[in-house]
């Protein structure tokens, strides 16, 4: 969990700030820690922000996530099998700290808990 808190500092995702500095009309997102045990046996922890807590056009103008879609896969791996090109797979561990939004928005979230209390 520090790991996850760390990453998101030290790429300048947050700042943080009082409710009563909050625009007029706005309330905070609310937020889960989501836990994983990868495949190799590293334990993982992510915030995740409760998104279906935002209102369209006051939190937020558009929705879209950067993807790869299974079709623009299936094409790839099809031309690197026709063409026996050469392939390299990595993942990028802080991706998706690397968006942005398109409108200048500004997105208000809850600190999460750390004692695992149920954030309802």
């Amino acid at each position: 969990m520090q790991k996850e808190l760390d990453k998101m500092e030290s790429n300048k995702v947050y700042r943080k700030c009082n409710k009563s500095d909050l625009p007029a009309g706005r309330q905070p997102v609310k937020c889960k820690w989501v836990f994983d045990i990868k495949r190799n046996g590293v334990f993982q922890a992510r915030i995740v922000a409760k998104g279906f807590t935002q209102q369209p056009g006051l939190d937020y103008y558009l929705q879209h996530s950067l993807v790869l879609n299974d079709i623009t896969f299936q094409i790839w791996l099809t031309c690197v099998l026709i063409w026996h090109l050469q392939t390299l797979a990595f993942n990028v561990e802080t991706a998706f700290l690397h968006g942005c939004f398109c409108h200048g928005e500004e997105v208000y979230m809850n600190l999460p808990s750390w004692n695992g209390a149920s954030d309802r």
